[in-house]
């Protein structure tokens, strides 16, 4: 789903994808640094708020704080460390809402966590999935191609399965040289 500056409760002058910038950039810095230190520490640290130095509202910092642990404990298994250079924000599903064709969630604005609200352009299918039948999970917003792109993730409804004698072949795009 592009996202686009809309008209909001805010003031024309702000700019929304500076502010997307400024949470992204310093939250792959964070998540990176919190993954260098559990590498030092040879464990999981237990953080809090207090603990992470950066200019992002709280629920940002705490999703960048559990994204660190989750990397630092699937990077040990590999044995080995990545460090991320894509800018992505992330908000989990009470963090942001989902009004009409806006997406709201939380940045800093004058060093408060205010919550701003970006123009989305959704398909129906994508409205009726997010508003009545699926729960809303993760929002993440990365750029791409000089676009803003938001990611919902949404839970499956329960799907009804029926057994039948039909069979279908899957492609896994495998190329074969006979």
């Amino acid at each position: 789903m592009p996202c686009v500056p809309s008209k909001s409760n805010q003031p024309p002058q702000l700019n929304k994808k500076i502010f997307l910038i400024s949470i992204s950039k310093p939250r792959i810095k964070t998540v990176n640094e919190i993954v260098s230190d559990m590498v030092e520490a040879e464990k999981v640290l237990q953080l809090s708020l207090k603990d992470v130095d950066a200019l992002m509202p709280s629920a940002v910092k705490n999703q960048a704080i559990r994204d660190a642990k989750s990397v630092y404990k699937k990077s040990k298994k590999r044995g080995r460390f990545p460090f991320f250079r894509k800018p992505v924000c992330l908000w989990n599903n009470q963090n942001y809402t989902v009004k009409e064709n806006t997406l709201e969630f939380p940045v800093l604005i004058n060093g408060k966590s205010q919550r701003i609200g970006v123009k989305a352009i959704f398909n129906d299918y994508q409205k009726t999935l997010i508003e009545e039948v699926a729960k809303p999970g993760m929002l993440r917003i990365t750029r791409k191609s000089g676009k803003w792109i938001a990611q919902i993730a949404v839970e499956d409804p329960e799907l009804i399965t029926v057994h039948t004698d039909i069979v279908m072949g899957v492609d896994l795009g495998s190329k074969f040289q006979p």
